[in-house]
């Protein structure tokens, strides 16, 4: 298919392919992928205040209240302190340290051969209809794609993609002779 196309639905360059070749990523990937990193930090940042939040919140705010003050909470505030608090306590913790984690080092990986484009069909029922995901499969990997990727890669050709190791993030995609 048209190289233009693989390097448009992809967003990539000639530069970036040049520089996945030799395992590195050009500057413009690396500013995509730390603004993505810093995206999922900013949300596990809040999401550990919120479940902080909810782990505490209660029986701070409940403690005071009460006909009798704080007796006629006192077993609900003991079993929310030894309980809710430890473990929302916990899993706040373990977000907000992975907001605060450096960036791991990414390496450049490459994996070619025939691809084979698998549509996925599960339903949702939450709402209530067919939910249809695309996966691009070659040698031995699996990535996440959209419906138009058969638009342009077809199925059975031999491409070489270059990928961030342990990651689903595809960076470049060349078709390769011969396959």
């Amino acid at each position: 298919m048209n190289d233009e196309l693989l390097k448009k639905y992809f967003d990539f360059d000639e530069g970036d392919l040049s520089a996945n070749r030799l395992g590195r990523m050009t500057p413009r990937q690396q500013a995509r992928r730390a603004s993505g990193e810093k995206f999922v930090k900013r949300l596990a940042l809040v999401a550990g205040l919120v479940v902080l939040l909810i782990a505490v919140g209660p029986s701070v705010i409940l403690w005071p209240f009460g006909e009798n003050g704080p007796e006629d909470h006192l077993t609900f505030w003991i079993i929310w302190s030894l309980v809710w608090i430890p473990l929302g306590g916990f899993f706040a913790f373990k977000l907000i340290r992975f907001s605060g984690s450096r960036p791991k080092e990414a390496r450049v990986c490459k994996v070619e051969g025939p691809i084979n484009l698998i549509k996925e069909e599960s339903y949702n029922s939450s709402m209530h209809r067919t939910v249809d995901e695309y996966e691009l499969h070659v040698g031995g990997q699996t990535f996440d794609v959209e419906s138009e990727a058969g638009d342009i890669m077809m199925q059975g050709d031999v491409y070489a993609i270059y990928y961030i190791e342990g990651e689903q993030d595809i960076l470049s995609v060349e078709r390769l002779a011969g396959g």
